[in-house]
């Protein structure tokens, strides 16, 4: 699964994490935004 959809099925979780922390962005980048990403 590409981190890019992993992102968009848990967006809520996401957006309450960065709204805690107040984070004001968030990037992702290499080989996070292809398929090519192992998140194992």
């Amino acid at each position: 699964m590409r981190i890019q959809e992993e992102i968009q099925n848990q967006l809520a979780i996401f957006n309450a994490l960065c709204q805690k922390h107040q984070v004001k962005y968030l990037y992702a980048f290499g080989s996070a935004t292809t398929n090519k990403f192992d998140s194992i």
